[in-house]
């Protein structure tokens, strides 16, 4: 999966967002965000933390509470797979 054009300038918005929240965003993970709002899909990781507050579907496939809602477009992406 690229990080072309679009997906590198969601980073970018990602990580201001992060920002305007006090929150932190490592470069790695504002680049991971921005490639699943690139492809509309969803992230699947434990390591939600980092991407609290983005517009972004997460699915933490180690939770409990973790459900795939199936009526959704989005693609579920483990970029860690």
């Amino acid at each position: 999966m690229p990080l072309d054009d679009i997906a590198a300038r969601e980073a970018g918005r990602f990580r201001a967002l992060r920002g305007a929240m006090g929150l932190g965003a490592q470069p790695s993970d504002m680049m991971i965000a921005g490639i699943v709002a690139a492809m509309v899909a969803s992230l699947a990781t434990r390591n939600v933390k980092e991407f609290e507050g983005l517009p972004i579907q997460i699915i933490d496939p180690w939770s409990e509470r973790s459900t795939l809602n199936r009526s959704t477009a989005s693609i579920p992406v483990c970029l860690w797979c």
